[in-house]
């Protein structure tokens, strides 16, 4: 058995002994062909060729599958068969796999003081360590269910990233449909937030109107900038004048 490299692997071995075609394998899909689609988590399927078509054989595929529940059940008990064996074999999985604990920022969360934020607002634990998160570490998915807080999370990382000078102008690019839902929440948790939301209909129609107010968000004494999707990518990719001021 041999690791090729990333999800290749390749088993030398006999296919036509009775172990191969009988024991852990089929006369379809010998053990040694059987074994490397396991190690790749390939489907074990075995297919005919009818007239220059393959044809899903579901007999043979069926044989295959249970010879695969087999060799799964053995190597099980194989491994802890020998006492040695195991240990080495606990020891490497754990060096490769388990030798990494990702941070914990709860208690970072519970230091932060978020200055601005209204007064009826509560953070909880895990959106505090979200926020902490985000000042920590460059990239941050935030991967809750429906309905855990996320734009608040969003919110809040952005102006604190804003507020330590991380970040000069921070965006949150959000689906058209939810702009004003957005930026109404960003200014239910700042009340003194400075806001422009931007949308489709704020797009210059011509070169001549690119310094017009209705513009660029990434520009002015603005401090936070909710856009809508359809902006962000329609949106010229140049620079905007560096002189457009908003109103």
């Amino acid at each position: 058995m041999r690791h090729i490299g990333a999800n290749e692997w390749s088993v030398d071995a006999g296919v036509w002994s009775t172990a191969a075609r009988n024991t852990w394998g089929t006369r379809a899909l010998p053990a040694p062909k059987l074994f490397e689609k396991m190690l790749t988590q390939s489907p074990i399927t075995v297919y005919d060729t009818i007239d220059e078509k393959r044809v899903l054989n579901p007999t043979e595929t069926e044989a295959a599958q249970a010879k695969a529940g087999e060799i799964q059940e053995r190597f099980t008990a194989w491994v802890w068969e020998d006492p040695a064996r195991s240990h080495r074999l606990l020891d490497d999985y754990n060096r490769r796999f388990n030798a990494v604990r990702l941070r914990d920022y709860t208690a970072d969360g519970e230091r932060l003081s978020l200055p601005g934020m209204a007064a009826g607002f509560v953070p909880m634990p895990h959106q505090r360590a979200a926020v902490a998160r985000m000042i920590s570490e460059k990239s941050v998915g935030l991967f809750h269910e429906v309905g855990a807080g996320k734009t608040a999370e969003m919110v809040i990382g952005a102006t604190e990233l804003k507020r330590l000078g991380l970040v000069q102008k921070p965006v949150l690019v959000v689906p058209d449909h939810m702009l004003e839902q957005v930026t109404r929440e960003w200014l239910q948790l700042y009340p003194q937030a400075k806001l422009l939301a931007a949308s489709s209909d704020d797009l210059p129609r011509n070169d001549a109107v690119r310094s017009s107010p209705e513009q660029p968000p990434t520009t002015g004494t603005r401090s936070c900038s909710p856009e809508a999707h359809s902006w962000r990518y329609r949106s010229p990719t140049r620079p905007w004048p560096p002189t457009w001021t908003p109103s």
